[in-house]
């Protein structure tokens, strides 16, 4: 909300951009890993809904994020 607001002003990003991209790539682990590792509302699908959602997500890991 705020926080994500705050960081989308310009000047916030002159700040964060010498960082490392490792140090960036660790707060967004950080913050999506939870959901990643314990997908609840993922689990809760039964039926078509969950083989859609299966599909796409194990077509997306095997797939090349630079190409399309």
């Amino acid at each position: 909300g705020i926080t994500t607001l705050i960081l989308a002003f310009p000047q916030i990003g002159m700040l964060v951009a010498p960082m490392p991209k490792s140090v960036l790539a660790a707060v967004v682990l950080a913050a999506v890993l939870p959901g990643v590792l314990r997908p609840k509302d993922v689990l809760k699908l039964r039926g078509a809904d969950a083989i859609t959602c299966w599909a796409t997500a194990i077509a997306c890991c095997a797939s090349d994020p630079t190409v399309g």
